[in-house]
């Protein structure tokens, strides 16, 4: 799996759709670490430059596939593009909040919100590779989770679904494990991928930083009776098109990255939620992505309305917040009540991105779309 001239990555994120038809859906629009207010290297050879993003509009185009069986791209002949019901709302402020971010200071000449280290870049010379963190090849070290005896209880709970979750003392004791002290060294800096991941978390400010756009389409008749795909791309003849024109037929990634959300089967005049939890490549005409993704379809078919279905919660009943049963020893002051949900569920989608697929021994290319989903 290769990204090393993938400069931009596009998401399709269906939210619902109404009894005539209407579907709408957000579409996150992200730069893959770069700066924002210089133009973009498109790694196709020295001096090669596309314009800055914040001084793109893009013009997006919204792809239908009604072919639920074979991944969105692979049959162009299965795809029809559709127009948003109406315009789309351009921020006429981005830049100012990128310059804000970067150079405002506060009473003693410090960062006031980012100090940007512009080396960290991926995109700090014309022939820079975007490469992805190395994922831990031991998947048995990449992470593992505790399930508490909440979670447990709240179906019939059996046995782990993998051996990264745990049920036993590990977690209590290594917490309490005795070992030399770490010696951390502060750093501030931050790139400007973790710019873009602050502003994820901040929606209204996302949208005015050109990170997302809200759209709506009108479904024809028989659009997704039998489930499919829906995802964006750059329309022809507008900025970005032409660099990812030229980025398709290499083996280094696109210029632009595409995902798609996966559809249900939609009734017709039946308004619903929708949701996804996973996001899935575009592919080439002709190609299939590598890796095994039966887990994933399931997961999308599973939560496609939202809605989590093991949930759990407790108070403590121990000053030792670690401990689950009462041992004498009261709590001192009311901490709350912790909530709960898919535990395994969520284990296996951090572990899907933390470590290589044991099919591939690469990383799968999926998205964990869940924690922008709701965010937005």
């Amino acid at each position: 799996m290769s990204f090393e001239q993938t400069r931009f990555s596009i998401m399709a994120l269906p939210q619902s759709v109404d009894a005539n038809g209407v579907l709408s859906l957000n579409i996150v629009f992200i730069p893959r670490n770069i700066n924002p207010l210089v133009e973009v290297n498109t790694n196709y050879g020295v001096g090669n430059k596309a314009k800055a993003f914040v001084e793109v509009n893009p013009q997006f185009e919204i792809k239908v596939v009604n072919n639920p069986d074979e991944f969105p791209g692979k049959i162009p002949a299965n795809e029809k593009a559709v127009n948003p019901v109406s315009p789309f709302v351009y921020s006429d402020i981005r830049a100012e909040i990128y310059k804000t971010l970067r150079d405002a200071v506060d009473e003693n000449g410090k960062p006031k919100y980012f100090d940007i280290d512009e080396a960290r870049s991926t995109d700090v010379n014309p022939n820079s590779k975007h490469t992805l963190p190395k994922a831990e090849m031991d998947r048995d070290l990449a992470i593992r989770k505790y399930l508490p005896v909440s979670y447990r209880k709240a179906f019939n709970f059996t046995a782990p679904r993998l051996k990264n979750a745990v049920t036993d003392n590990s977690y209590i004791c290594a917490l309490r494990d005795q070992k030399p002290p770490i010696a951390f060294v502060k750093d501030d800096k931050v790139s400007w991928g973790k710019v873009y991941a602050h502003l994820l978390r901040q929606p209204l400010m996302a949208k005015q930083a050109g990170l997302i756009y809200e759209a709506q389409i009108q479904l024809a008749a028989g659009d997704f009776e039998n489930g499919g795909w829906l995802y964006v791309d750059i329309q022809n003849g507008t900025d970005y098109a032409q660099e990812q024109l030229n980025s398709l037929p290499d083996t280094k990634g696109p210029f632009i990255k595409r995902y798609a959300a996966r559809i249900p089967i939609l009734e017709e005049n039946e308004a619903r939620t929708l949701f996804a939890a996973v996001l899935f490549p575009v592919v080439k005409g002709g190609e299939s992505p590598v890796g095994i993704y039966d887990e994933l379809y399931i997961e999308a078919s599973r939560f496609n309305e939202g809605f989590a279905t093991i949930v759990h919660a407790n108070q403590p009943v121990s000053g030792n917040l670690l401990r689950e049963k009462q041992d004498g020893f009261h709590p001192q002051k009311e901490v709350g009540i912790r909530l709960g949900w898919e535990d395994e569920q969520i284990l296996i989608w951090y572990l899907r991105q933390m470590a290589v697929d044991k099919n591939t021994n690469e990383r799968l290319d999926a998205l964990l779309a869940l924690w922008v989903t709701r965010l937005i």
